[in-house]
């Protein structure tokens, strides 16, 4: 493609207004920037630490995939969970057979978020890496628990076996899933730390605190500012220094009625904050200026030595610019996905096969259909 002079000099005024407009709003920002640090200064909000190159602390990450793969009149619901640390992973892997139904998606996250946390549980690593929010975790096994339990849908109830305890022993993180109680005793483990890392990019929970908790509106109007351009990626970010983080303690607000019914209120009452030290510690922290800041979650109420030891720990993941996740999180990403792609490709020629060794030519039509019982 070529361009006349013309073209150039209007692609030339177009940038240089963008290139003016964005000069201003860094202006504008840097204003806001700076109140915010100075007043996080000012309470002592934040902290400092010395970023580790290594620790003598086993650190493992668990993450999940999963997809629906449809063939015409089932579909299969392949599952992996992986865990990975310097010295050892391990997996889970499973295609769950199901009649056609709009829930598989509920059935397939739900799922690879039990056998993550099952994967969890059964770790004997100081510190566990769990990908995603632990309220993302416990929201999506209420709704698993919920269409789980309470339904009659034939496609839901042909999956209850593979989260039954007594199926299939010799796997041992099967019989664990089948069990909800298990959940709660990985919450209030305190032998070892379960880490929960969520997607800050998208996130606004840890402005909203500060928006709400810390700097108000006031003449400035910040906190309505921050909610407006900010996620707590960007944010922190720009705030923090290398060698930073702060702290803060939430908790859960759950919705009674569905957590009864899912059968997970011992889990949800300790998020919520109830019983000691319940709660929820959320950390913010920005290890070397090469990387963006990271939001962690840890459950309870963790003391401030211990949050200390955790961040260093996690900095010791950071390995270079080009990961810009802990080391075993994104290594455990890798696996899990390739798991079920595999998987998938394994499930499909199975498939074919079982069809084109039958006798029964109507099967051989089944697949040739990408649409069944409707009218051609």
């Amino acid at each position: 493609m070529t361009y006349a002079l013309d073209d150039i000099a209007d692609i030339n005024e177009v940038l240089g207004r963008v290139s003016e407009f964005a000069g201003r709003v860094a202006s504008r920002e840097t204003d806001v920037l700076t109140a915010v640090r100075k007043t996080m200064e000012d309470r002592g909000m934040i902290m400092t630490f010395e970023p580790a190159s290594e620790t003598d602390k086993t650190v493992e990450a668990v993450d999940s995939a999963h997809a629906v793969f449809r063939t015409v009149s089932v579909q299969l619901i392949a599952t992996a969970a992986v865990s990975y640390s310097k010295r050892t992973a391990r997996k889970v892997v499973n295609a769950v057979p199901s009649l056609l139904s709009d829930d598989a998606e509920f059935i397939a996250r739900g799922l690879s978020a039990l056998y993550e946390l099952a994967l969890a549980y059964t770790s004997d690593a100081e510190v566990v890496l769990l990908d995603g929010s632990l309220m993302s975790f416990m929201l999506e096994l209420v709704t698993f628990y919920l269409k789980l339990c309470n339904t009659e849908d034939p496609a839901v109830k042909a999956v209850r076996e593979y989260v039954d305890p007594d199926y299939d022993g010799r796997y041992n993180v099967f019989s664990i899933a089948g069990s909800r109680d298990f959940i709660a005793g990985l919450l209030t483990r305190t032998d070892r730390r379960t880490v929960a890392i969520p997607k800050a990019s998208a996130s606004q929970d840890a402005v909203r605190y500060l928006a709400d908790s810390v700097l108000g509106d006031g003449e400035w109007k910040i906190g309505t500012a921050l909610l407006e351009r900010y996620t707590d990626r960007s944010l922190f970010t720009q705030v923090l220094k290398s060698g930073e983080y702060f702290v803060y303690h939430t908790t859960f607000k759950r919705n009674s009625d569905k957590s009864t019914l899912s059968g997970l209120t011992p889990a949800l009452d300790y998020l919520a904050g109830r019983g000691e030290n319940g709660g929820l510690t959320v950390v913010v922290y920005r290890p070397y200026e090469w990387v963006p800041a990271y939001k962690v979650e840890i459950p309870g109420r963790v003391p401030e030595r211990e949050v200390e030891e955790v961040v260093k720990t996690l900095s010791a993941s950071i390995v270079n610019p080009y990961v810009k996740e802990h080391l075993e999180q994104y290594m455990a990403d890798v696996f899990a996905k390739r798991f079920v792609r595999a998987l998938v490709t394994a499930s499909s020629v199975a498939l074919q096969n079982a069809v084109v060794s039958s006798d029964d030519a109507d099967s051989l039509l089944l697949l040739s259909y990408y649409r069944t019982g409707e009218a051609e």
